[in-house]
């Protein structure tokens, strides 16, 4: 499990990255920070992973080892600034919302899980077979466990209700607002998830249909009230499963 801090100025915002990072099992946030000393005084007691900090603060790093991940946070009525983009691994722009979240914490695993893959095989596997490796399945017919750094969680069929291509890993949104990030491929998955509970829908999009609250034109509402798109060429497949699933 990564570990992470967040210090920004915006509180609202501050809550909504809390919530969103509490929503993964593979982010710890030890702490909210309040002030510069803070920050310091936690950096050089208690290093950790990634760290959240409004672009404005930014200049606090010089005086401190940062962790490898530095996310700098775009706060509303804060005025676009050109930074470094050396000093940063990434940057979440406002509005933020869960997509860009999703999209910034995927490359982050990308690059850990790779370094962990590496680590383990004493640095010798080729990039062919590291990402072999990264994308290793324990699965049965009912759930299965994928690989999160160093860590295996376990995944319940049931309880999932769609996975999202989230550009550098998958983005896999269960119940309860629980999420999980695994670096593999959207066919890979596809294949090793039962065709009897879940279907393509898109280029990116692979749902659990017996989630399905409502499905009309190129939409289907889930039991969590989430929308999402289907795309033109997959819409049969799914309005064929949605007649039998009413049988």
């Amino acid at each position: 499990m990564l570990t992470s801090y967040i210090y920004l100025k915006d509180k609202k915002l501050e809550s909504q990255i809390f919530e969103l990072l509490n929503r993964t099992s593979s982010i710890e946030v030890l702490r909210v920070l309040n002030n510069n000393m803070e920050l310091l005084e936690r950096l050089h007691r208690f290093p950790i992973d990634i760290l959240f900090i409004s672009t404005s603060n930014r200049g606090i790093l010089s005086l401190v080892n940062h962790p490898p991940f530095v996310i700098l946070v775009d706060e509303p009525g804060m005025k676009k600034e050109v930074v470094d983009s050396q000093k940063y691994f990434d940057r979440l722009t406002s509005p933020i919302n869960e997509e860009k979240l999703c999209n910034v914490l995927g490359k982050v695993f990308h690059i850990t899980n790779r370094y962990n893959v590496l680590e383990e095989t004493n640095s010798l596997a080729s990039e062919k077979e590291a990402n072999y490796h990264t994308q290793d399945i324990d699965y049965n017919d009912e759930f299965m466990f994928i690989k999160e750094g160093k860590n295996k969680q376990k995944i319940v069929y049931d309880e999932i209700l769609y996975v999202k291509n989230a550009g550098y890993a998958l983005q896999i949104q269960q119940e309860n607002d629980k999420v999980n990030f695994f670096r593999s491929s959207l066919k890979r998955l596809q294949d090793i998830l039962p065709q009897s509970k879940f279907v393509r829908i898109s280029k990116s999009l692979i749902i659990n249909f017996h989630k399905v609250e409502f499905f009309k034109n190129q939409e289907v509402i889930l039991n969590d009230q989430t929308v999402l798109p289907v795309s033109r060429i997959y819409h049969k497949r799914l309005r064929e499963l949605m007649h039998l699933k009413r049988l």
